[in-house]
């Protein structure tokens, strides 16, 4: 679904499939995992809701677990009684919602989310359409892009090293906002370009591991498609940011410089791109992408005409969306399930 405004109710059909020779004689569940920042309404019975502990962005993870007791007979073709709704939030650029479809064993309890829907049950109905487009796998995934942007900046702060001529160069990546922005791709969603001043050389990488560490990896750059792990003795590095980051927040750098005794005060710059993830950013201020530093001075924003940068091209674009058929399929115990989303208003 693409287009999608902020703030729109936008509907999650689904269909399911038994092709298989038997009737289902367990509990069907069917889940739903979104990042990005849908909502999705809280109003079936026999549906739990969870939403994510992320203090910096609590309704970035959001999930519906629906349990369903009546067998589906084999050979037929059920879609859901009442459509599941979704809120795009303020905060949406694009969110990516993973769904699947589950046979519970007995005494088996779901997992999902702890607060339950306070409406009527959601039931499985008759499908009333031909139910074609279904794809086979145990699992789908479908794409809303909303109308909305993400203004990514950089800045540099330059500070004294304990010894002359050595100097720490902190870097940010910073989300102004409105939209977050997420990687479910596992690439980086942006690349901060760092080419030091003629003169100087990074020494170091502040870097520890993990998505709640403050300090980001640096590698070093090899060519405009291509980086290394983090060397010391060069000029040209890469940033990424790899987990995403929430609008009003960013994500630090710190490099080590070593300057050499013929350093004349020559400026290098720090530039934020788009990543190899290929989430588009819709960034509408290129005066801030670009920030100029020099060891001993004040860092200072420079507009950047739009690159290709390195590695900016790395990763197919995600202003496509899926709102087709789509599907997926599971064996358990004798029966085959097949699901299709179909197409939804917003």
């Amino acid at each position: 679904m693409s287009h999608a405004r902020i703030g729109s109710r936008i509907a999650l059909p689904l269909q399911l499939r038994n092709i298989g020779d038997l009737a289902t004689d367990r509990r069907v569940m069917v889940q739903w995992e979104s990042e990005g920042g849908l909502a999705f309404d809280r109003k079936f019975s026999n549906c739990t809701y969870g939403s994510g502990d992320d203090a910096v962005e609590p309704g970035g993870h959001t999930s519906v677990a629906c349990i369903f007791e009546a067998p589906v007979p084999a050979g037929t073709t059920v879609e859901l009684s009442s459509l599941l709704t979704a809120t795009v939030g303020k905060r949406v650029l694009n969110a990516v919602t993973d769904y699947s479809v589950t046979l519970l064993r007995p005494n088996v309890q779901p997992g999902g989310g702890s607060e339950r829907g306070t409406g009527p049950a959601l039931t499985l109905v008759p499908a009333s359409g031909p139910g074609n487009g279904f794809e086979a796998g145990a699992k789908g995934r479908f794409t809303v892009s909303a109308d909305n942007f993400a203004d990514l900046a950089a800045t540099a702060t330059v500070r004294p090293g304990r010894h002359p001529g050595e100097w720490t160069l902190d870097l940010n990546a910073v989300n102004h906002g409105p939209a977050s922005v997420y990687s479910t791709v596992g690439k980086a969603v942006a690349l901060v370009d760092v080419v030091l001043p003629k003169g100087t050389v990074a020494t170091g990488n502040a870097f520890e591991e993990g998505e709640d560490s403050p300090y980001g990896q640096c590698l070093l750059r090899v060519s405009d498609t291509r980086t290394a792990p983090f060397e010391a003795g060069h000029r040209p590095y890469v940033c990424p940011v790899p987990f995403g980051v929430a609008a009003g927040k960013s994500q630090f750098f710190e490099l080590w410089v070593k300057t050499a005794k013929g350093y004349d005060g020559a400026g290098g710059t720090a530039t934020v791109r788009r990543g190899p993830a290929g989430v588009p950013l819709h960034d509408p201020d290129a005066a801030n992408d670009s920030v100029a530093f020099a060891f001993g001075a004040s860092a200072t924003s420079t507009a950047t005409a739009p690159s290709g940068g390195i590695l900016a091209a790395a990763g197919a674009g995600r202003a496509a969306l899926v709102v087709g058929a789509a599907g997926c399929a599971a064996l358990l115990g004798g029966v085959v399930f097949v699901v299709r989303r179909r197409r939804g208003s917003h």
